[in-house]
């Protein structure tokens, strides 16, 4: 039995600094007011007093959710999840779509570490992938 190949990828973002209200999803920190993940829980960010009432003062739910779409060259799709929104449709259309499109669908390994290679430029330590 022959494996299909990676036809396409796609990405879409909902919710985040572009939405009028916390839309939850893939990024669990846009929530709406008031909801128990934003409230007071020790960050990086709670050592500055203007920023130790919510993970939501200093920006954690800016991102969004990022929804990303593969499709096998067979019609089959799969999906997934996560917090980067509109910057990580960007990442994920522009730069990692070249690691996955044309891949057998089981190369995951390989893809896997040429995406975690190819961002390591982005944070320091592959922190995208």
């Amino acid at each position: 039995m022959t494996l299909p190949k990676i036809k396409q990828v796609r990405a879409w973002f909902t919710g985040g600094a572009t939405a009028e209200k916390g839309a939850g999803g893939g990024d669990y920190h846009d929530q709406g007011a008031n909801h128990w993940i934003d409230d007071h829980i020790a960050t990086p960010m709670s050592k500055y007093r203007e920023y130790e009432q919510s993970r939501q003062s200093f920006g954690i739910n800016v991102l969004g959710t990022l929804i990303v779409e593969v499709e096998a060259e067979n019609g089959q799709t799969g999906f997934a999840v996560s917090t980067a929104g509109e910057m990580g449709c960007f990442i994920v259309e522009k730069h990692l779509n070249r690691f996955i499109e044309g891949k057998c669908v089981s190369d995951i390994k390989l893809i896997h570490d040429q995406m975690l290679n190819a961002t390591l430029y982005y944070s320091g330590s592959g922190g995208l992938v």
